[in-house]
């Protein structure tokens, strides 16, 4: 638990890739990729929640059930608009402050999230992210926004892409 403002660490994901079908299902060792990385977040002491946010879509069903028989919560939103997907996601589950992480990282190293999370918090930032410019190897991508921000893109975000 970091502060007052509860920080929700969103994973997107989903199975139905077009370079690489169902890469989050696939095995490193006997863990899936998704797997290994909800292990991974749940070590951080700065999340208060963590949330994987899906396609609705009944590709996805194998995916949904995966997650929540890990015991994780699911947020089943638009196949294709991110943002939109993020915003009721983040809104559902009342979140002041996001973290952003692809359900394509297992390796996500929780030490830097939660160093990022807290300078997002100590000094009032509106966006931290470590991948502009690269900053780590890929992989260990992660950005931070609040609650009001993502709302604002969300009210003018004109194109679903």
């Amino acid at each position: 638990m970091s502060s007052s403002k509860k920080v929700v660490a969103i994973v997107q994901a989903r199975v139905s890739s077009i370079r690489f079908p169902y890469k989050v299902l696939q095995k490193i060792g006997n863990k899936t990729a998704i797997q290994i990385l909800l292990e991974r977040l749940s070590f951080s002491k700065k999340i208060d929640k963590i949330v994987v946010a899906i396609p609705k879509d009944k590709k996805e069903k194998i995916l949904k059930n995966h997650i929540v028989n890990l015991g994780n919560e699911v947020f089943e939103g638009h196949k294709t608009d991110l943002v939109d997907r993020y915003y009721k996601a983040a809104k559902k589950f009342k979140a002041d402050v996001i973290v952003r992480v692809t359900g394509d990282c297992p390796l996500i190293d929780v030490n830097i999230l939660d160093e990022m999370v807290e300078k997002f918090l100590l000094n009032k930032f509106h966006l931290v992210l470590n991948y502009k410019p690269p900053t780590f190897p890929n992989g260990l991508d992660l950005a931070i926004t609040d609650f009001i921000r993502l709302k604002e893109v969300w009210n003018k975000a004109r194109k679903s892409s």
